[in-house]
């Protein structure tokens, strides 16, 4: 009887035991979190942007400027609100705002925000080089980070006190096609 007690204790333990080591703590949550973070903002942000850039398109929402706000339509639907912008008009789309020539009716600039990929200069300079140039905007405060494509601008704009990047804008140079950005 005794060797019966004994094989259920031992059983009983085993069973107790079950799962214990396979509960990650609560550190090595947080470290896979940030992790996969770091990972969706080194995979958000590419080369891509850049080389795709100097052909008009802007990447992360397969944006091409200079299209016509039918095509913006088909490619993204209704506005959630429209409205003037310097001379021109914009839609925006929730975290994007595209922004349209009044007079031909086609995308000269879009505004995108991307505050939830915690971006920072680094990233920026990891995955797309060093900016062309690097400035305080003096009307909105943010820290700007350029990029010139030849007719097309990529630029960053990060809060101050945080070092985040909140937004990223591109656009047509040519200041004929909507006042200066």
């Amino acid at each position: 009887m005794s060797y019966v007690r004994f094989a259920i204790m031992i059983f009983i333990i085993m069973l107790s035991a079950c799962g214990q080591g396979d509960n990650p703590s609560s550190q090595e949550v947080e470290e896979h979190e940030v992790s996969a973070m770091s990972q969706k903002s080194s995979s958000f942000l590419s080369f891509s942007w850049i080389e795709h850039g100097f052909n008009g398109v802007f990447e992360p929402l397969d944006l091409h400027l200079g299209v016509s706000s039918d095509v913006i339509r088909t490619q993204f639907g209704e506005p959630k609100q429209m409205g003037h912008y310097e001379g021109g008009k914009y839609w925006n789309y929730g975290n994007a705002s595209i922004f349209l020539n009044a007079e031909e009716d086609t995308s000269v600039a879009v505004a995108y925000n991307i505050a939830e990929y915690q971006l920072r200069e680094d990233d920026l300079k990891k995955a797309l080089g060093t900016p062309d140039q690097t400035e305080v905007d003096e009307r909105d405060g943010f820290t700007v980070y350029h990029y010139y494509l030849d007719e097309y601008e990529l630029f960053f704009e990060a809060d101050p006190d945080t070092g985040k990047i909140v937004y990223v804008w591109f656009h047509e140079l040519k200041q004929d096609r909507l006042a200066t950005l």
